[in-house]
Parts: structure tokens; sequence; C-alpha cells
């Protein structure tokens, strides 16, 4: 833009300023160019230029700007910023900035030198830029006393308060060919008051989806029973420390961070037995690797606990096994006699049985070497025994203690009915929408193995209105003990020749909404306003 003689005017009062012709440069591209800096005066570093630089117009996807700060009293800084994008791709945005900052005269007493540093960075990927592939990263990072020497934050309360920063960047990517999923992510959280940092870096997670590894290619003929047996695998592995800022970079990865693998693998199969039993196997392994072990003993001497760290490869496995069958008998009635020319046409009767096993061993025996156990005297002279886990610390715990099993049975009925309307048109009812009851047993106890009864019912008293109950009945029965006192004995109420204690039930109406909820009740509405006939078509 050329223009030509011009005279300065403030509040309509012209100045004696005046210039012969200006000249302003328009450019449609971006353009580099030096930052000018402010000025000004800090108490403790006095005089300083900050903020000056230059900018870099990279390209249209980028660009570079670099800053700088100095002080008469030696402090100085300098910063990178850049902005990125690249369309239908990925995004971002990068701050990194490092203080030097000195206080006090040199060679005095209260002379310090403190140098901070702080990085920000913000990628964000396009969905459609590579569908089985995200990459993201949210980082903000700095120093305990960055914002104590930045001035930007120095006299901004809300920065110079804040208490926690995290920071994370996570990639996952999926094979869908072979059903393989991977992520990985790292998380920082730091503390500001006291520069606690906690650091998982990384977390592994491996994903595979179920595979039948036995089931032929080319199939010919009827499906084999090995063809049906299903296994997936599910992986995680953490590597985490909680320490000081300053003894990160000094920690050992062996003895100070908390890393371990856990390898989980389901096996399962589904077998019909006389062709309408369906019988499903199945069996879960789950493995934990763990880099060392916390050993304990009492010591006589101090009279307090001795805590002996081994290092070395260290597996920790249990497995539990698990199966159950179940089927469906269906009953059908049709009026005859006198009952034959009535509305009902088929009542129906679905029955479903079902009882499942599940076994796991008591992984808190000795020879599995999960748990130990030492012996200390009080001072009354009283002999103690304390039980512990060498991996109750570890990242993935440790298998629970006690032999588990137990057979449970669970019973469901379903009774339905079709209706003769006035038309001669089928309509289904729903009698009773599910009676039912459940019971346990279990192996593992030595004493009243047997669960309490719980029964259900729920019935459709409309289309929207549901009615659901359940109780619950004691197995066991009162008795005396020794004492005189009324207490639950071993005998159970079926022994008795009764069906069992009541405990107490509870019962609910709900009411369903559907997508044509509102169409129904506004048709009806009309069909109210219009004397219970059905309005004519084109008629409000």
């Amino acid at each position: 833009v050329v223009f030509g003689p011009a005279q300065l005017v403030v509040e309509d009062v012209p100045l004696p300023i005046a210039v012969p012709f200006g000249f302003f440069p328009f450019n449609s591209s971006y353009s580099s160019g030096f930052i000018m800096p402010t000025f000004g005066d800090e108490m403790n570093r006095g005089f300083y230029l900050r903020d000056g630089g230059y900018y870099f117009a990279i390209s249209d996807k980028i660009d570079l700007r670099i800053t700088g700060e100095i002080f008469t009293k030696g402090s100085w800084g300098v910063g990178a910023a850049s902005t990125y994008a690249n369309r239908y791709k990925y995004s971002g945005s990068f701050d990194f900035s490092y203080l030097v900052t000195k206080n006090g005269e040199k060679g005095l007493p209260d002379y310090a030198v403190g140098k901070n540093f702080r990085i920000q960075w913000s990628h964000r990927q396009d969905p459609k830029a590579r569908p089985n592939t995200n990459f993201s990263a949210s980082v903000n990072f700095a120093t305990s006393s960055y914002e104590r020497s930045n001035l930007n934050s120095l006299y901004n309360p809300v920065l110079n308060s804040q208490s926690v920063r995290t920071s994370s960047v996570s990639y996952s990517h999926t094979f869908p060919n072979i059903g393989l999923s991977i992520s990985a992510t790292m998380n920082i959280a730091q503390n500001m008051q006291d520069s606690t940092l906690s650091l998982t870096l990384p977390s592994l997670n491996v994903s595979l989806a179920k595979k039948y590894p036995f089931r032929r290619k080319r199939r010919a003929g009827d499906e084999r029973w090995y063809e049906k047996i299903s296994l997936s695998y599910s992986g995680q592995m953490s590597n985490s420390i909680s320490t000081k800022e300053d003894k990160v970079l000094n920690s050992n990865l062996i003895e100070d961070w908390r890393n371990g693998f856990k390898h989980n693998i389901p096996i399962s199969a589904t077998f019909q037995l006389f062709d309408f039993i369906n019988i499903t196997p199945s069996f879960n392994y789950t493995e934990r690797w763990y880099f060392k072990k916390i050993n304990q003993d009492w010591d006589e001497r101090t009279n307090s606990v001795v805590r002996d760290t081994v290092h070395g490869f260290h597996r920790v496995y249990n497995y539990n096994f698990s199966i159950s069958a179940n089927t469906t008998l269906y009953g059908f009635y049709t009026p005859a006699g006198f009952l034959k020319n009535s509305r009902v046409h088929t009542v129906r009767h679905v029955f479903k049985p079902s009882v499942s096993f599940t076994y796991a061993p008591d992984f808190g025996n000795h020879d599995y070497g999960y748990y130990d156990s030492y012996v200390y005297t009080d001072e009354d002279g009283e002999v103690h025994t304390v039980e512990y886990s060498p991996y109750q610390n570890s990242l993935y715990g440790v298998p629970g203690k006690g032999k588990t099993g137990s057979i449970s049975f669970s019973v469901s009925n379903n009774i339905e009915m079709k209706w003769r309307t006035e038309n001669d048109s089928l309509k289904k009812i729903s009698i009773i929408d599910e009676l039912g009851a459940s019971l346990s047993y279990n192996l593992a106890a030595k004493t009243k193995p047997w669960s309490n009864l719980s029964t259900r019912l729920r019935l459709k008293l409309t289309k929207n209105y549901t009615f659901s109950l359940n109780a619950t009945w004691a197995t066991y029965a009162y008795e005396f003990n020794d004492a005189g006192r009324v207490v639950v004995g071993d005998r159970t109420e079926w022994s008795y020749g009764r069906f069992g204690r009541f405990q107490g039930m509870s019962q609910n109406f709900s009411y369903t909404f559907s997508n044509n909820t509102l169409k129904e009740w506004k048709e009806k509405w009309e069909k109210f306003r219009n004397g219970g006939e059905e309005p004519e078509e084109g008629e409000e």
C-alpha cells in the first residue's frame, strides 16, 4: 500500500508531524522476521529484555519461534515454540523453555543458581488418516521451581498455585487380519509442592482375539469336537516409580522401579451331549513375571522385622477350571374337549435347568512358595507366627490363599400363551416371563456348605409394565446350642420337611419407553378426542 503526504491528527488536533509519502508491504504468504523484545525491571534479577527473537515461516505446515531473555544480574533464558498441521493427517504444537536464574551476588552466601525447564507438547491425529493406528500426546512437564522462575507465571496466582501436572503419550495399533491389538502409554504425574514424581514408562497392553487353533482351514464334513476349542490372550507390562525429581535419573531399573509382566490365557469350548445338552468347559491360566521378591525375618537383637530383597526372575501363576451344562425343554398344551372352542390356542412352557462346577487349588500351599512366615516372641513370652507373601507389594499382586470349589444349580421357567382375538387372529400373551431359583454348594467349606436359596419372579403385565419379585430363603434351621441359645445349626430346613426360612424380599415395577411410545400415546389421544373412533384420513 502506497500513500501520499500525510499529517498526524490526535483527537481532531493536527500535530506538526507529517510525512511526504508512506509504503506498507502486504504479502499473502507467510514471512519470517524479527520479534521485538519487551523491557522492564525485576527486583531480584535487575533490568531485562525478554520475549525477543526471530520467527521462521518454514512452510504452510510448520513454523518456528525462537525467543530469549537476559537480565543485567546474569539470569537468562531461551525458548522455542512451533505449531504444525498436516491436513487430514495430524496437528499439534510444541513449546520448550529453559531458564537459568541467578539470585544474590556472586561470592556471597546467599548466591544461588537455579536451572529449570518446561516442555509442553500436544499432538492430535486425524482418525481417518490411519484407521488402525492412533498416536496422541498431551505433555505438560516442568521442574518444580519453574513457575517461580518464569516471569509470565510469577505474578499469576493461577499458574503459580498449580499443585499437580499430568502428562501422557499413547500409541495403539490393531492388526485386523490376525485380531491382535497393541497399545502403549507413558504417564507422568507431578506434585509441584513437594517435587514428587510418579512415572509410568511404559505401560504396554497386548490382546489377541479368540482363535480356534485346531480348526481346519478347509473343512469337509461335520465339525469335529476339538475344532470347537478356542483360546485368546491378553498381556500387560508396566514399569513405574514414585520418587523425587532429582532422583529419577539416578534410580536403578531393577531395585527402585516396580515392574512386571502379566499374562492371561483363557481356553474354552462348547460341546453338545446327546444333541440337546450344552457342555461348556473353560480353563483360565494367569502368570506373572517379577524381578524381585522381599523375604522377611525377625531379628532377635533389634526386635524388629528384617527385609531382604532377592533379585532375579520369579514366576507367580494360578489357574482355575470350570464346566457348565444347560439345556432347554419345551412343553406345549393345546385345549381339547369342551375347551377346544375357547380363545386359548396354545400354551407353551419353557424350562431351562443349568448346573456349573468351578475349582481352583490352594495356592497358599507351601509347595508353590507364594507365602511364607516367620516366628517371634513378644515381651510377655508368647510366640506368634506371622504369615506374609514375598510378592505382596508387587505390581500385579499374588494369588489368594485357600482352595475354592463350588457347584451351582439354577432353573428358569417361562410360560406364554397364544390367544385368539375377536377377528380370529393370534396374539401372544406372557403369563410368567420368568420364574427361577438358584442354589450353590461350596466344596471347600467344612461346615454349612449350602448357600441360601434365591428365587425370582418376573411378570410382564402389559407391553410396557413389568413387575419383578426377588426372595431369599435360609437353608439352615435354627437350633439350641450347649448354652441354650438359639443359633443357626448345621441341619438344613429340608431335613425337617420345610422349604426354607423366609429371609426377605424385594419387588419393583418398571415402565419401558420405546421409539413408538409417544406415537402410540398420540394415536390413543386422537382416538379419544374422536369419541373412540379412528380419525378419517386427512382429519386433524
